[in-house]
């Protein structure tokens, strides 16, 4: 078979493409069906972020469905869990709140919308529990991010160990940064109970008053 060749098109890449592959992945344009709700999910993971982190992913919610015609469920579309890790779903009350929910069928909502889907969980194999899961109830998940919109099994699956993968990537900086750290003498994060702070970065002092505490601790 030949393929004919553009010379000078703004996409040469996809000159090299068979038209029906083309047509398959061609993302659709995004059609919403009237009367389905939407719920919002928001998270992230370490008491030290701020609350903008959370307002962010709303107002990217809130965009989304406004130029997507999306309707926010009545009475209580946001959930939101508030320094917990993406890695585990224990601990995670919104989360599991919005999971019940969705059992309650025509009570419940049609559409997830979230930042990405590491809000949702950054281990992928619960990134695809909670696809199928909301996929067996016929509920959609929408990404906001990234321009994916409305997720498939393709989606689920790439983002899913996207996610697990910048985790574990943020965790090797974290512990080379602690070694660094200690290397210089400097405290790995956490002031242990018996110093304070120093003027330096890093810079650890013995506090005179709690370090009577300490060295009782040790001669019992």
């Amino acid at each position: 078979m030949t393929t004919n060749i553009h010379h000078g098109s703004s996409n040469p890449v996809a000159d090299l493409l068979p038209e029906s592959w083309i047509e398959m992945h061609n993302a659709p344009p995004v059609t919403m069906v009237a009367g389905k709700r939407c719920v919002y999910y928001c998270r992230y993971s370490s008491e030290g972020q701020k609350e903008s982190s959370i307002e962010r992913q709303i107002e990217g919610c809130d965009t989304y469905v406004r130029l997507n015609g999306l309707m926010p469920l009545t009475g209580g579309h946001l959930f939101v869990d508030r320094g917990k890790s993406g890695f585990y779903l224990d601990g995670r009350d919104d989360l599991a709140a919005l999971r019940r929910l969705a059992l309650q069928g025509g009570r419940g909502f049609d559409q997830l919308v979230c930042e990405s889907l590491d809000r949702v969980s950054r281990n992928v194999v619960d990134v695809l529990r909670i696809y199928q899961e909301f996929k067996a109830l016929g509920i959609e998940i929408h990404v906001t991010s990234g321009g994916v919109g409305k997720v498939d099994d393709v989606h689920a699956v790439f983002y899913g160990f996207i996610g697990m993968e910048q985790r574990e990537r943020m965790l090797r900086l974290m512990s080379q940064g602690a070694w660094r750290a200690a290397l210089r003498g400097r405290h790995l994060g956490g002031i242990p109970y018996g110093y304070r702070r120093g003027a330096g970065v890093g810079e650890l002092l013995v506090d005179v008053d709690k370090v009577r505490v300490v060295d009782r601790i040790y001669r019992l």
